[in-house]
């Protein structure tokens, strides 16, 4: 068990204890009860409502949800923390209800996710994950840590995935461990979020470091994003993948060169060669290249 989900289970069993974790319980706890348990652990206080929770702070903040909704919200926090993950035509696994739509469901899906129960295995926990953005609530630090953690690359990758619409730095740290990965499924969704981030430039070191990556489908989306960044330093290393032996990767190096400086693609003999390519994408993006400013 990993540091963060046996940080995470250390403080929600010195909170839970000895009392039933269930709406009946939670409904036959006193005040004075709940009171005392939030005494006996001061590190749950929850951060303000403006504050983001840090890497150092998410664990604290979930469990003391935990215990706010099991005990303000009991037939809610049932249906979160029980509801299980249907089977899509595509073959993933979703979960979807009312309650997921609501800010609050995103402590409980992460204690979900960080409690490593067994009863939380990889299918289960990817859908968890794909609900988290969908509840508009907090989850951008727990993901970023929880990433790094989490064992099932598939898993991992909808993780990643759900970086899209995360905080800034929890994002870009998440992203970043991403293309770095062992697995080539993770390292290519990281490479097609950040693209689909407005703020995916400030990655654009490592994304360019993905074109010289072994396969030709993340070479291809990693040439991609680069082009929808506009990523001017990606040119030099863009221009040598014209000649790349995968036509897909030509194709979108070409696309993003277009996209990036139009003026740089046309002075290119490689680009100027392609416009008798026989795939007639490539052709045409090199044809509208070489065309005159004035008729562009």
């Amino acid at each position: 068990m990993d540091s963060y989900r046996f940080s995470l289970s250390l403080v929600l069993l010195a909170t839970l204890g000895g009392c039933d974790a269930g709406p009946e319980g939670a409904a036959l706890r006193s005040s004075e009860t709940t009171a005392a348990s939030a005494s006996q652990a001061p590190t749950l206080a929850l951060p303000s409502v403006t504050d983001e929770p840090s890497a150092t702070s998410w664990q604290a903040w979930v469990a003391a949800e935990v215990i706010r909704l099991r005990d303000e919200r009991p037939e809610f926090y049932t249906v979160v923390m029980e509801k299980q993950a249907t089977r899509t035509r595509a073959g993933f696994g979703r979960m979807i209800a009312p309650e997921l739509r609501d800010a609050d469901a995103a402590p409980l899906l992460i204690s979900r996710l960080a409690s490593g129960a067994p009863a939380e295995n990889s299918y289960t926990r990817a859908a968890l994950v794909d609900a988290l953005h969908r509840t508009n609530g907090r989850y951008s630090e727990a993901v970023a840590d929880l990433l790094i953690a989490e064992p099932d690359a598939r898993v991992r990758t909808v993780l990643i995935e759900s970086l899209r619409w995360a905080d800034p730095k929890a994002a870009h740290r998440g992203l970043s461990a991403g293309l770095h990965d062992a697995s080539l499924e993770v390292r290519t969704a990281a490479a097609r979020t950040v693209g689909n981030r407005k703020d995916g430039a400030i990655l654009a070191p490592e994304l360019i470091a993905t074109l010289s990556d072994s396969d030709p489908n993340l070479r291809a989306i990693a040439s991609r994003s680069l082009g929808i960044l506009r990523v001017d330093k990606a040119k030099v290393p863009l221009s040598t993948l014209l000649a790349d032996d995968a036509l897909e990767v030509r194709l979108h190096s070409l696309r993003a060169l277009s996209r990036i400086d139009r003026g740089y693609a046309a002075t290119l003999p490689s680009v100027s060669s392609l416009q008798n390519s026989d795939d007639p994408r490539i052709a045409r993006v090199a044809s509208t290249i070489m065309l005159p400013e004035d008729k562009h």
